[in-house]
């Protein structure tokens, strides 16, 4: 199974599972709004070494109080995954503090895509948000594979499906049991993944 969660940080994302451990079948989780600088990935990589995963982390924009962004695929030690490359799709991979792609050849026969994906807040179905989506279907269609996609969409699910989107790459909503974004005194589920059909 598998988690995706914005922490604000990925260092309180190292506090939180020192503290509360995910179950043992968590096998990976997605961060969005990491906000680790490329100067700190090492520091943070070390951190979650130690409490048994490895961190895969693409930076965040700016630095200190003005990071923004950055999102990162967390798998426990032993999980077989690695960043989307152009050997893989034949093109080299767009990079962005917004997505990062991987491909895991654990579960599936064949293997599949995991992409980690922060969309900005308040704006929706605009830009530079369709930008960030639209360079998601690029990819998985030169692979061809299964994929799940783990997103903070800052968005609610009926808003991407009406959208058309998920029509592009043949995906389906997974919602979470509850809502995932309190704020401005409203609950809201902005957190949840697509799978492939």
């Amino acid at each position: 199974s598998f988690i995706t969660v914005n922490p604000n940080a990925a260092r309180s994302m190292v506090d939180l599972i020192a503290d509360h451990p995910p179950p043992a079948s968590v096998r990976f989780f997605g961060l969005q709004e990491a906000r680790v600088p490329s100067g700190s990935i090492d520091e943070v990589r070390v951190k979650f070494a130690e409490l048994r995963w490895d961190a895969h982390i693409i930076p965040c924009k700016g630095e200190a109080g003005c990071a923004s962004a950055g999102v990162a695929l967390i798998v426990r030690i032993g999980w077989s995954v690695r960043p989307v490359t152009a050997d893989l799709c034949g093109f080299d991979i767009p990079t962005s503090p917004h997505f990062g792609f991987w491909y895991s050849e654990g579960v599936f026969s064949g293997g599949f895509v995991i992409v980690v994906l922060y969309l900005e807040d308040t704006i929706g179905m605009a830009h530079p948000n369709t930008g960030y989506l639209d360079q998601v279907p690029t990819v998985l269609y030169a692979i061809g594979k299964p994929f799940l996609i783990l997103a903070d969409w800052n968005m609610n699910p009926h808003t991407l499906r009406s959208s058309g989107w998920l029509n592009n790459i043949n995906g389906t909503v997974l919602e979470p049991e509850r809502t995932t974004c309190h704020a401005r005194g409203s609950a809201n589920s902005y957190d949840y993944a697509v799978v492939s059909m």
